[in-house]
């Protein structure tokens, strides 16, 4: 029989390639698809400008130095104290006394107000002597003798509030002062006493 493998005129196999040739031919391919299509289609357009820019100082810059705040505007309590004033102490209230040789007055620091007013040369019902001051309106919280009333009859706040008090006694008297401020309010009260000489009586004719 005649060798097949020599006769020139049967059709040759061809080779198949194999995986790894098939993967090199491919990222070649792609490398040459990356490189090419820039130089073909050009480069990709940039993105539209803002057709109204912000006009340039609006934002705050960098090199300006930060300004300080405004002070901000005192309370009315403070801005209404004028120089000067006296401020009520904090304390409890205190009791001054002014005794001459007709009566004997105690005052109280709480309102600045009369707590008592007693006459030494008169008695009342039981032989003591004479209290000019109602100690049972006292006790029922009854406005005090010198209290500050309102327009419409009540009694003012003031008449709670502790005043600071200055007593000078010499001789021709005695004088006791209070003064009192919040800063919207300012309260004054100044009360004299003069010594009285009793002189006896001249004897009938």
């Amino acid at each position: 029989m005649p060798d097949l493998s020599n006769n020139p005129n049967q059709p040759r196999k061809r080779k198949e390639l194999t995986m790894e040739v098939r993967l090199i031919i491919a990222f070649v391919l792609m490398g040459i698809v990356l490189f090419i299509s820039p130089l073909i289609f050009g480069p990709p357009p940039a993105p539209p400008r803002p057709v109204n820019p912000p006009p340039a100082g609006t934002g705050p810059s960098a090199e300006e130095p930060k300004k300080p705040d405004a002070p901000k505007p005192e309370t009315p309590e403070r801005a209404a104290a004028p120089a000067g004033d006296f401020i009520g102490p904090r304390d409890r209230p205190k009791t001054l006394t002014v005794e001459t040789k007709l009566y004997v007055v105690k005052f109280s620091t709480e309102g600045g107000v009369v707590k008592s007013w007693v006459l030494k040369e008169h008695k009342d019902s039981e032989g003591k002597r004479l209290e000019m001051v109602n100690q049972a309106a006292l006790e029922a919280k009854k406005p005090a003798p010198f209290s500050i009333m309102n327009q419409d009859g009540k009694e003012a706040e003031l008449n709670s509030a502790i005043f600071s008090a200055a007593q000078n006694d010499d001789k021709d008297g005695s004088t006791v002062s209070f003064n009192y401020s919040d800063g919207l309010t300012l309260c004054t009260k100044t009360f004299q006493s003069r010594r009285t000489v009793i002189s006896p009586p001249s004897p009938r004719r």
